[in-house]
């Protein structure tokens, strides 16, 4: 038996795939929208790229208003993008017939173990075929 199936049924792991495909899109942004928000705060996106790495190193930077603003904003939209996604998610496993708990499990390991990943490999051939 392989790795995949230790711990899980085959049907959990179908639900599984099908769950994390149709979810990847969730994690795309609207890019029209991202740059529109450096327009209407007239920042340039390599300024914004500087505050966010100078915070990442953990540097204090001096704010323009519009900046801090603009960094406000951005963290709401972040905010709301999230919100959106785990509500996604939720109603993709309830869709299913699912449990939420069960896919954060077996996307854990997945996203940890290799050996996992690669055993997932034909349920991710098997819905592959079947949009075709």
């Amino acid at each position: 038996m392989g790795v995949a199936q230790d711990s899980f049924s085959k049907k959990e792991l179908q639900q599984f795939v099908i769950i994390y495909m149709t979810s990847k899109d969730d994690s795309k942004g609207d890019t029209k929208s991202d740059q529109r928000i450096f327009v209407k705060y007239n920042i340039d996106q390599n300024r914004y790229q500087e505050i966010t790495h100078s915070a990442l190193l953990g540097k204090r930077v001096s704010l323009s208003p519009n900046e801090k603003k603009l960094i406000a904003e951005i963290n709401q939209q972040n905010l709301l993008h999230g919100e959106s996604k785990r509500k996604m998610l939720e109603k993709r496993c309830k869709n299913e017939n699912f449990e939420l708990s069960k896919y954060k499990i077996i996307l854990e390991k997945y996203n940890t173990d290799i050996q996992f990943q690669r055993s997932l490999k034909p349920y991710f051939q098997s819905y592959f075929k079947t949009l075709k």
